[in-house]
């Protein structure tokens, strides 16, 4: 999905719902993320990396999940688990899952939740392969 290019068109892709600019009137796509930060070792951001074949597909199915992304800084044991999502009721609505989820993943790699956060993406824009 792309959201306001240089010119300010609004561009739909496989994720987010409708939102009209009340500014230009324009409709454009909409996605909300769940930012949830976790406290670590290098060891536990191994343990997390090796549950994601797990993980990945629990998230998938989740009504209105649009994409994961998973940022790690192994000097540190920080990481950030960013879930996209098609509408702000969609993200509401798997918070139950999301924190039943979050909290086996963290007791099993030994990492500490740091926060979770929630945002409406303003902008996203994500290069397809060449």
């Amino acid at each position: 999905m792309r959201r306001g290019s240089p010119t300010g068109e609004a561009h739909d892709g496989p994720v987010g719902g409708k939102r009209v600019d009340g500014t230009t009137g324009r409709e454009e796509a909409t996605v909300h993320a769940r930012v949830s930060s976790y406290q670590g070792t290098g060891g536990s951001i191994e343990s997390s990396l090796e549950q994601l074949d797990e993980v990945v597909p629990v998230v998938r199915g989740m009504d209105g999940s649009r994409g994961l992304i998973y940022l790690v800084d192994r000097g540190s044991g920080k990481s950030i688990s960013i879930t996209l999502w098609e509408s702000a009721d969609a993200m509401r609505a798997s918070e139950d899952a999301a924190n039943r989820l979050r909290r086996d993943s963290s007791a099993s790699s030994g990492d500490t939740i740091v926060g979770v956060e929630r945002y409406e993406v303003a902008f996203l824009d994500v290069s397809e392969g060449s």
